[in-house]
């Protein structure tokens, strides 16, 4: 089985309020395959959004972050049929509005290394206060990539790049 993630832990520019600008944030939450529920987001500020993502729609969500401060995390609750909300399953950053930012199992663990293996429920609820440093995240990141060499021919880590479902799995188009 191919499976082709991505992490999209590094952006291009600031952040924040660019006037009358429709800001965003979107992508794709997956765990190899994709995933339907909710994708929080929470700026540098401690204000919050949230979408949801229903089956039809591939794992693709789209958050509306006009207005907001830059670097954000962003958090996904899936689907498992519990009807719990709010239970952060995955997480990625971004840093910038207007970008592709993938929630997904190596975004995940490379916040999570960024972290110190540390709950990273705890630095999403208290982002306003306890950011992850720029380089702490790109450490977290290197770590992974390094480690998914022997793995994966292919470790891919550019921003935008989009990911496509296909029978056998999510790939990097």
């Amino acid at each position: 089985m191919c499976f082709g993630f991505i992490i999209t832990l590094t952006g291009c520019g600031g952040g924040g309020d660019t006037g009358d600008a429709t800001q965003s944030l979107s992508g794709t939450m997956a765990t190899g395959a994709p995933s339907t529920g909710f994708v929080y987001v929470v700026d540098a500020n401690g204000a919050s959004a949230n979408t949801q993502i229903t089956s039809d729609a591939k794992g693709k969500f789209s958050v509306a972050v006009t207005g907001m401060q830059a670097p954000f995390m962003l958090a996904g609750d899936i689907d498992d049929g519990a009807g719990v909300a709010g239970t952060y399953d995955l997480f990625s950053y971004a840093e910038s509005a207007n970008m592709t930012a993938n929630i997904t199992t190596l975004t995940t663990l490379s916040l999570a290394v960024a972290n110190g293996n540390d709950n990273l429920s705890l630095v999403y609820n208290n982002w306003d206060k306890t950011q992850l440093s720029t380089s702490k995240i790109k450490a977290g990141k290197n770590t992974v990539t390094v480690n998914f060499k022997p793995v994966r021919a292919r470790t891919t880590w550019r921003v935008g790049e989009k990911l496509v479902n296909r029978p056998e799995g999510l790939i990097l188009s």
